[in-house]
């Protein structure tokens, strides 16, 4: 039980640490260096899991292989980002559902549908459809969320 204890303390202290950092990273060229980061290796880490797959469909195991671990790698340097803009450790399960009805409700509501305008003012049916699909998907996601906030606080 001790163990556990410390671990928590050191938990909590490792929170303070970051929230206190991010307070002073706030407006600096850091905070965006951090952004930019953490969209290079989340994209990164979904790019390399796309390539593992085309690259074992045809027939390359290894290759398969090396951009499994590089995804792999690429998510955990996206989390250490990530724990830096948030000023909290991923984990504290009630507001990352509330950080994800947000985020995904702005994607429903504002980014997709601004999107989808933008590529069917410019041509782009085809994109502009699927922009239009996102915004059910993600609205749809939100629900989910929702629900399971809802869930969490009956629990």
């Amino acid at each position: 039980m001790t163990h556990l204890s410390t671990k928590k303390l050191q938990e909590a202290r490792s929170r303070l640490r970051l929230i206190e950092a991010f307070g002073k990273l706030e407006g600096t060229k850091t905070v965006e260096n951090l952004q930019e980061a953490f969209a290079d290796e989340a994209q990164d880490h979904v790019k390399y899991m796309c390539a593992a797959q085309m690259a074992s469909a045809e027939g390359y195991p290894d290759v398969a292989a090396l951009f499994e671990e590089a995804s792999a790698e690429e998510l955990v340097h996206a989390k250490k980002n990530l724990q830096y803009l948030s000023g909290i450790r991923i984990g504290l399960t009630e507001r990352n559902i509330q950080d994800a009805i947000k985020g995904e409700t702005k994607a429903n509501k504002i980014d997709y549908p601004e999107m989808a305008r933008a590529a069917e003012d410019e041509g782009f049916a085809e994109i502009a459809e699927w922009f239009e699909a996102l915004v059910k998907t993600e609205g749809k996601h939100a629900q989910w969320f929702k629900e399971a906030l809802q869930t969490l606080g009956e629990g």
